[in-house]
Protein backbone atom coordinates (compact mmCIF):
# COMPACT_ATOMS: atom_id res chain seq x y z
CA UNK A 1 0.00 0.00 0.00
CA UNK A 2 1.17 3.35 -1.15
CA UNK A 3 1.40 5.63 1.60
CA UNK A 4 0.49 9.70 1.12
CA UNK A 5 3.47 11.99 0.74
CA UNK A 6 3.83 13.61 4.13
CA UNK A 7 4.54 17.59 3.73
CA UNK A 8 4.43 21.03 6.09
CA UNK A 9 2.64 24.02 5.27
CA UNK A 10 3.09 27.45 6.95
CA UNK A 11 0.06 30.04 7.16
CA UNK A 12 0.47 33.12 8.24
CA UNK A 13 -1.20 36.16 9.20
CA UNK A 14 -0.30 39.60 10.96
CA UNK A 15 3.26 38.18 11.59
CA UNK A 16 1.54 34.79 12.87
CA UNK A 17 2.77 31.58 12.41
CA UNK A 18 1.51 28.20 12.50
CA UNK A 19 2.44 25.27 10.61
CA UNK A 20 0.52 22.15 9.74
CA UNK A 21 1.77 18.81 9.10
CA UNK A 22 -0.13 16.74 6.51
CA UNK A 23 -0.85 14.98 3.78
CA UNK A 24 -0.54 16.98 0.61
CA UNK A 25 -4.81 16.09 0.31
CA UNK A 26 -4.77 17.76 3.27
CA UNK A 27 -2.55 20.83 2.24
CA UNK A 28 -5.13 21.12 -0.49
CA UNK A 29 -8.02 21.12 1.32
CA UNK A 30 -6.40 23.92 4.19
CA UNK A 31 -4.98 26.13 0.89
CA UNK A 32 -8.53 25.64 -0.79
CA UNK A 33 -10.70 27.53 2.09
CA UNK A 34 -7.72 29.70 3.85
CA UNK A 35 -6.40 31.32 0.94
CA UNK A 36 -8.64 34.33 0.89
CA UNK A 37 -7.10 35.07 4.78
CA UNK A 38 -3.70 33.60 5.10
CA UNK A 39 -0.63 33.01 3.23
CA UNK A 40 1.42 30.40 2.82
CA UNK A 41 4.62 28.62 2.16
CA UNK A 42 6.17 25.34 3.16
CA UNK A 43 9.01 26.32 5.25
CA UNK A 44 9.50 28.45 8.04
CA UNK A 45 12.03 31.29 8.73
CA UNK A 46 12.59 31.41 12.18
CA UNK A 47 11.48 27.71 13.46
CA UNK A 48 9.55 29.00 16.59
CA UNK A 49 5.72 28.18 15.52
CA UNK A 50 3.79 25.88 16.60
CA UNK A 51 3.36 22.44 14.70
CA UNK A 52 -0.69 20.67 14.17
CA UNK A 53 0.15 17.36 13.04
CA UNK A 54 -2.76 15.91 11.43
CA UNK A 55 -1.81 13.11 9.85
CA UNK A 56 -3.18 9.33 10.50
CA UNK A 57 0.71 7.91 10.55
CA UNK A 58 1.94 6.35 13.46
CA UNK A 59 3.99 8.67 15.85
CA UNK A 60 5.62 7.93 19.40
CA UNK A 61 3.13 9.10 21.66
CA UNK A 62 5.34 8.40 24.86
CA UNK A 63 7.19 12.21 23.64
CA UNK A 64 4.00 13.95 24.03
CA UNK A 65 3.01 14.24 27.34
CA UNK A 66 -0.29 16.23 27.47
CA UNK A 67 -3.86 15.07 26.38
CA UNK A 68 -6.77 17.98 25.60
CA UNK A 69 -10.15 15.96 25.23
CA UNK A 70 -12.85 18.19 23.71
CA UNK A 71 -16.08 16.03 23.37
CA UNK A 72 -15.20 13.48 20.11
CA UNK A 73 -11.69 15.69 19.38
CA UNK A 74 -8.40 14.57 21.26
CA UNK A 75 -4.91 15.98 20.88
CA UNK A 76 -1.23 15.34 22.43
CA UNK A 77 0.82 17.97 23.25
CA UNK A 78 4.14 18.71 23.94
CA UNK A 79 4.39 21.63 24.84
CA UNK A 80 7.97 21.87 25.13
CA UNK A 81 8.31 21.05 21.48
CA UNK A 82 5.39 23.25 20.57
CA UNK A 83 3.86 20.15 18.93
CA UNK A 84 0.34 19.24 18.60
CA UNK A 85 -0.82 15.90 17.34
CA UNK A 86 -4.90 15.54 16.31
CA UNK A 87 -5.16 11.89 17.65
CA UNK A 88 -8.87 12.20 16.86
CA UNK A 89 -11.44 11.52 15.16
CA UNK A 90 -10.61 9.35 12.81
CA UNK A 91 -12.56 10.01 10.35
CA UNK A 92 -10.64 11.86 7.33
CA UNK A 93 -13.28 14.01 6.90
CA UNK A 94 -14.00 15.64 10.22
CA UNK A 95 -10.16 15.23 10.81
CA UNK A 96 -9.78 17.77 8.34
CA UNK A 97 -12.67 20.37 9.23
CA UNK A 98 -11.55 20.43 12.82
CA UNK A 99 -8.34 21.21 11.63
CA UNK A 100 -10.03 24.01 10.48
CA UNK A 101 -11.17 25.34 13.02
CA UNK A 102 -8.18 24.74 15.31
CA UNK A 103 -6.46 26.74 12.55
CA UNK A 104 -9.09 29.72 12.81
CA UNK A 105 -9.41 29.86 16.66
CA UNK A 106 -5.59 29.71 17.24
CA UNK A 107 -5.13 32.92 15.13
CA UNK A 108 -8.31 34.41 16.52
CA UNK A 109 -6.23 33.93 19.90
CA UNK A 110 -3.08 35.01 18.61
CA UNK A 111 -5.13 38.55 17.49
CA UNK A 112 -6.38 38.70 21.00
CA UNK A 113 -3.11 39.08 22.56
CA UNK A 114 -2.27 41.21 19.35
CA UNK A 115 -4.99 43.93 20.89
CA UNK A 116 -7.99 43.09 18.43
CA UNK A 117 -11.52 42.99 19.85
CA UNK A 118 -14.31 40.50 18.52
CA UNK A 119 -18.00 40.68 17.66
CA UNK A 120 -20.96 38.51 17.33
CA UNK A 121 -21.62 39.94 13.41
CA UNK A 122 -20.55 40.12 9.64
CA UNK A 123 -19.24 42.65 7.74
CA UNK A 124 -19.36 43.32 3.59
CA UNK A 125 -17.41 45.98 1.70
CA UNK A 126 -17.94 48.19 -1.41
CA UNK A 127 -16.25 50.82 -2.80
CA UNK A 128 -13.85 50.51 -0.21
CA UNK A 129 -16.93 51.19 2.52
CA UNK A 130 -17.33 48.51 5.10
CA UNK A 131 -20.72 48.19 7.06
CA UNK A 132 -20.66 45.60 9.75
CA UNK A 133 -23.78 43.99 10.48
CA UNK A 134 -24.01 42.87 14.51
CA UNK A 135 -26.93 41.07 16.36
CA UNK A 136 -28.21 38.17 18.25
CA UNK A 137 -28.92 35.02 16.66
CA UNK A 138 -32.46 35.24 14.11
CA UNK A 139 -31.54 39.08 14.06
CA UNK A 140 -31.04 38.81 10.28
CA UNK A 141 -27.55 39.48 10.17
CA UNK A 142 -26.68 36.88 7.66
CA UNK A 143 -30.09 37.76 5.64
CA UNK A 144 -28.65 40.92 5.10
CA UNK A 145 -25.27 40.35 4.15
CA UNK A 146 -26.40 38.15 1.41
CA UNK A 147 -28.83 40.75 0.49
CA UNK A 148 -25.90 42.83 -0.14
CA UNK A 149 -23.61 40.71 -1.62
CA UNK A 150 -27.31 39.96 -4.21
CA UNK A 151 -25.92 43.80 -4.52
CA UNK A 152 -22.55 43.45 -5.69
CA UNK A 153 -21.00 44.04 -2.16
CA UNK A 154 -17.83 41.79 -1.03
CA UNK A 155 -17.80 39.36 1.46
CA UNK A 156 -15.48 39.86 4.59
CA UNK A 157 -16.85 37.38 7.44
CA UNK A 158 -20.15 36.28 8.24
CA UNK A 159 -20.69 35.88 12.45
CA UNK A 160 -17.08 36.42 12.87
CA UNK A 161 -15.74 39.54 12.78
CA UNK A 162 -12.58 41.16 14.93
CA UNK A 163 -11.58 44.96 14.87
CA UNK A 164 -8.73 46.38 14.79
CA UNK A 165 -7.93 50.30 15.47
CA UNK A 166 -5.14 51.10 13.44
CA UNK A 167 -4.29 54.94 12.32
CA UNK A 168 -7.73 56.15 13.97
CA UNK A 169 -8.80 53.82 11.33
CA UNK A 170 -11.42 51.16 12.25
CA UNK A 171 -9.97 47.79 10.51
CA UNK A 172 -12.49 44.83 10.18
CA UNK A 173 -11.07 41.44 9.89
CA UNK A 174 -12.61 38.55 7.90
CA UNK A 175 -12.10 34.75 9.42
CA UNK A 176 -12.66 31.40 7.72
CA UNK A 177 -15.94 30.70 9.70
CA UNK A 178 -18.78 29.07 7.61
CA UNK A 179 -22.06 30.98 6.76
CA UNK A 180 -25.16 28.86 8.16
CA UNK A 181 -28.10 29.80 6.20
CA UNK A 182 -31.86 28.72 7.31
CA UNK A 183 -33.39 26.35 4.73
CA UNK A 184 -36.44 28.45 5.03
CA UNK A 185 -34.63 31.75 3.64
CA UNK A 186 -33.19 29.72 0.64
CA UNK A 187 -36.09 30.66 -1.53
CA UNK A 188 -34.91 34.04 -1.25
CA UNK A 189 -31.19 33.44 -2.54
CA UNK A 190 -31.85 31.68 -6.21
CA UNK A 191 -28.06 31.64 -6.92
CA UNK A 192 -28.36 28.87 -3.82
CA UNK A 193 -31.05 27.34 -4.85
CA UNK A 194 -29.98 26.62 -8.70
CA UNK A 195 -26.32 25.65 -8.33
CA UNK A 196 -25.85 24.30 -4.48
CA UNK A 197 -23.30 21.97 -4.24
CA UNK A 198 -22.31 21.42 -0.52
CA UNK A 199 -19.30 19.79 1.13
CA UNK A 200 -19.18 21.06 4.83
CA UNK A 201 -19.71 17.88 6.71
CA UNK A 202 -21.70 19.96 9.11
CA UNK A 203 -24.68 19.69 6.57
CA UNK A 204 -25.16 15.42 7.14
CA UNK A 205 -25.33 15.93 10.64
CA UNK A 206 -28.97 17.00 12.68
CA UNK A 207 -27.71 20.57 12.26
CA UNK A 208 -28.39 20.03 8.24
CA UNK A 209 -32.17 19.35 8.79
CA UNK A 210 -32.74 23.13 9.04
CA UNK A 211 -29.34 24.50 7.76
CA UNK A 212 -27.44 24.48 4.94
CA UNK A 213 -23.66 25.07 6.00
CA UNK A 214 -21.42 26.85 3.66
CA UNK A 215 -17.52 27.69 3.41
CA UNK A 216 -16.86 30.86 2.54
CA UNK A 217 -15.24 30.07 -1.03
CA UNK A 218 -18.52 28.12 -1.86
CA UNK A 219 -20.82 31.20 -1.01
CA UNK A 220 -18.37 33.50 -3.55
CA UNK A 221 -18.22 30.88 -6.05
CA UNK A 222 -22.25 30.37 -6.27
CA UNK A 223 -22.93 34.41 -5.84
CA UNK A 224 -20.33 35.18 -7.91
CA UNK A 225 -18.56 37.63 -5.30
CA UNK A 226 -15.24 38.62 -4.41
CA UNK A 227 -13.46 38.00 -0.52
CA UNK A 228 -11.51 40.45 0.68
CA UNK A 229 -10.03 39.85 4.18
CA UNK A 230 -10.22 43.18 5.58
CA UNK A 231 -11.65 46.63 4.83
CA UNK A 232 -12.42 49.92 6.81
CA UNK A 233 -15.78 49.72 8.65
CA UNK A 234 -17.63 53.12 8.32
CA UNK A 235 -20.98 51.77 9.65
CA UNK A 236 -22.29 49.66 12.46
CA UNK A 237 -25.49 48.12 11.55
CA UNK A 238 -27.82 46.12 13.95
CA UNK A 239 -30.30 44.36 11.87
CA UNK A 240 -34.10 43.98 13.59
CA UNK A 241 -36.99 42.04 12.42
CA UNK A 242 -40.24 43.83 12.21
CA UNK A 243 -43.49 42.17 10.07
CA UNK A 244 -45.46 45.39 10.33
CA UNK A 245 -43.27 47.48 7.78
CA UNK A 246 -43.96 47.90 4.27
CA UNK A 247 -40.21 49.21 3.81
CA UNK A 248 -37.36 49.32 5.49
CA UNK A 249 -36.52 51.32 8.26
CA UNK A 250 -32.54 53.52 8.49
CA UNK A 251 -32.60 54.89 12.05
CA UNK A 252 -29.36 56.55 13.61
CA UNK A 253 -28.95 55.38 16.96
CA UNK A 254 -27.50 57.40 19.72
CA UNK A 255 -24.17 57.56 21.61
CA UNK A 256 -26.15 55.41 24.81
CA UNK A 257 -27.78 53.27 22.35
CA UNK A 258 -24.00 52.53 20.10
CA UNK A 259 -22.42 51.65 23.24
CA UNK A 260 -25.12 49.55 24.67
CA UNK A 261 -25.60 47.33 21.59
CA UNK A 262 -21.84 47.42 21.35
CA UNK A 263 -21.34 45.61 24.69
CA UNK A 264 -24.14 43.22 23.67
CA UNK A 265 -22.40 42.20 20.62
CA UNK A 266 -19.22 41.95 21.86
CA UNK A 267 -17.43 38.36 21.85
CA UNK A 268 -15.51 38.37 24.95
CA UNK A 269 -14.95 35.00 25.45
CA UNK A 270 -12.74 34.24 22.10
CA UNK A 271 -11.42 31.10 23.38
CA UNK A 272 -14.82 29.35 24.16
CA UNK A 273 -14.10 26.40 21.39
CA UNK A 274 -10.33 25.50 22.45
CA UNK A 275 -10.71 26.53 26.47
CA UNK A 276 -8.77 22.98 26.92
CA UNK A 277 -5.89 24.71 25.24
CA UNK A 278 -5.66 27.90 27.82
CA UNK A 279 -2.36 26.19 29.68
CA UNK A 280 -0.31 26.23 26.63
CA UNK A 281 -1.27 29.56 24.89
CA UNK A 282 -2.15 32.46 28.02
CA UNK A 283 -5.47 32.77 26.57
CA UNK A 284 -7.14 35.14 29.43
CA UNK A 285 -5.79 37.86 27.56
CA UNK A 286 -8.81 40.15 26.88
CA UNK A 287 -9.76 42.97 29.50
CA UNK A 288 -12.43 45.17 30.08
CA UNK A 289 -10.90 48.40 29.69
CA UNK A 290 -9.22 47.20 26.24
CA UNK A 291 -12.83 46.91 25.15
CA UNK A 292 -14.03 49.78 25.89
CA UNK A 293 -11.00 52.09 24.70
CA UNK A 294 -11.68 50.47 21.34
CA UNK A 295 -15.49 51.02 21.53
CA UNK A 296 -15.01 54.87 22.07
CA UNK A 297 -13.07 54.96 19.19
CA UNK A 298 -15.54 52.86 16.89
CA UNK A 299 -18.36 54.96 17.87
CA UNK A 300 -16.41 58.44 17.39
CA UNK A 301 -15.18 56.92 14.23
CA UNK A 302 -18.01 55.09 12.62
CA UNK A 303 -21.91 55.77 12.25
CA UNK A 304 -24.17 53.53 13.92
CA UNK A 305 -27.94 52.55 12.57
CA UNK A 306 -30.92 50.23 13.61
CA UNK A 307 -32.18 48.65 10.16
CA UNK A 308 -35.76 47.99 10.70
CA UNK A 309 -36.91 45.11 7.86
CA UNK A 310 -38.40 41.54 7.34
CA UNK A 311 -38.20 39.41 4.56
CA UNK A 312 -40.90 41.58 1.85
CA UNK A 313 -39.07 44.66 2.45
CA UNK A 314 -35.80 43.41 0.87
CA UNK A 315 -35.30 45.24 -2.18
CA UNK A 316 -35.89 48.34 0.23
CA UNK A 317 -32.83 47.33 2.17
CA UNK A 318 -31.17 46.76 -0.97
CA UNK A 319 -31.50 50.66 -1.60
CA UNK A 320 -30.34 51.76 1.71
CA UNK A 321 -27.17 49.90 1.86
CA UNK A 322 -26.15 51.29 -1.38
CA UNK A 323 -26.74 54.88 -0.04
CA UNK A 324 -24.78 54.47 2.45
CA UNK A 325 -22.21 53.81 0.08
CA UNK A 326 -23.16 56.41 -2.05
CA UNK A 327 -23.11 59.06 0.79
CA UNK A 328 -19.54 57.61 1.91
CA UNK A 329 -17.91 57.93 -1.17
Amino acid sequence: MKLERISQLYIHRDNITLCIRCTDEQKDFLKKHLNSFFTFNDCEEHGESWTLDITTHEIIQDKLIKHVHQGEKLFLIDDRQRYIYMVKPYDLVWRKQYALRFIRDFFRNEFVRLGYIFFHGGVISKKNIGLAFLGEKKSGKTTTIINGLKQSFNFITNDDVSVQIKDMKVLGYGWPRSISIRKDTLINIPQLMTSLKVSNPDNFTASGENFIFLYPNELASVMDIKIIPCTEIKYFIFPKFNSSLSSSKLTKLSYHESTKLLELNHDSDVHKYYREFEDFFNLNLTTEKNFKEISETLISQAEFYLLEQNMNTMESSQLILNSLVEVRK
